[in-house]
């Protein structure tokens, strides 16, 4: 009787435990891809596109903020090196829906299903320049969130061959290259 009690009580510490660990683990809902739209030779836009699982409806992200007191707003960073302008801060394409979160007790923006996350940039190169771009983001359900994540792309562009290119060598007379 007494070892039933114990082997009882043993599977009873089990399942809670098997439980507790499993509603823990959740899956990243939200996958990003890069895109470059181009509007000019030297002017594009860099879209970083997050597209949620089809099974995590529940699921959103924040809008691009400012927030304070918790939670974490959609982020775009794009590293800044010789050659690349940043046009402006980035923004969103997408529809922002405003709510009322009660955990945090403000009104939020928040992205479902789909998100487009964009930054403006002009090439100021002749040659072509390549630079990263890392979108941050926390993906929450109405119940929890997930810790916030950062993911790293590698953006290139071609150069800005609008610009005159300048020569090293010395002008020749043009009959000069026609001489028997």
């Amino acid at each position: 009787m007494k070892n039933r009690l114990v082997f009882g009580f043993l599977l009873f510490l089990i399942s809670c435990t098997t439980y507790e660990l499993s509603a823990q683990i959740v899956a990243q809902p939200v996958t990003w891809i890069s895109k470059i739209v181009t509007f000019e030779k030297n002017i594009h836009e860099i879209q970083l596109v997050g597209t949620f699982d089809e099974e995590c409806r529940e699921w959103h992200i924040y809008d691009l903020g400012p927030y304070e007191d918790g939670l974490t707003p959609t982020s775009l960073t794009i590293e800044t090196i010789a050659g690349v302008k940043l046009i402006g801060k980035p923004y969103l394409l997408t529809k922002v829906t405003k709510t009322f979160d009660e955990r945090f007790g403000m009104e939020i923006g928040i992205c479902e299903n789909r998100v487009v996350v964009v930054q403006k940039v002009k090439v100021t190169s002749v040659d072509s320049v390549a630079f990263i771009a890392v979108i941050k983001w926390q993906a929450c359900d109405y119940h929890s969130c997930l810790s916030p994540i950062l993911k790293e792309f590698v953006i290139k562009l071609p150069g800005n061959h609008n610009h005159a290119s300048i020569s090293t060598k010395p002008d020749v007379p043009k009959q000069a290259l026609f001489t028997n």
